[in-house]
């Protein structure tokens, strides 16, 4: 088993390679393979970057993910203009622009309810909706 100290220099060496994620304010610690991340990012889609860097370096076996949402100032935005673009990002999917999917807005937290066909039309799904600035989780 790798030792903490280069497990830790190794998520951090694959965290450099993703240049568009500010890592800045992220803490990464190491214990017998588990990387635990700790601070703050700026941008929801972050928090899925970080993981995704950090679940591919050899010898990590568990993520414990404590990663806050803190938006820079300006870009908080109130629920009911967050559900509008919601809506507008489901009506650019033809398939969905008249569907069951219903999305509740409380505090910028997203939750989606209602049925697709394939995962991945779900992940798409959520992939647009993270994009919406004001979203800090779904």
């Amino acid at each position: 088993m790798i030792n903490n100290s280069q497990l830790r220099k190794d998520v951090i060496a694959a965290l450099s390679d993703h240049q568009s994620v500010d890592t800045t304010h992220v803490v990464i610690t190491a214990d017998s393979g588990t990387i635990t991340l700790a601070g703050h990012v700026s941008a929801y889609p972050d928090i899925f970057s970080i993981r995704q860097a950090v679940g591919h370096v050899l010898g990590v076996r568990a993520i414990a993910d404590e990663l806050r949402l803190r938006l820079p100032d300006g870009h908080m935005r109130v629920d009911s203009d967050i559900a509008h673009d919601i809506v507008l990002a489901l009506e650019c999917s033809a398939k969905h622009s008249d569907s069951d999917i219903l999305a509740e807005v409380s505090g910028g937290l997203v939750t989606l309810s209602g049925t697709v066909d394939w995962h991945h039309e779900r992940q798409g799904i959520e992939q647009r909706i993270q994009l919406i600035r004001g979203v800090f989780n779904i």
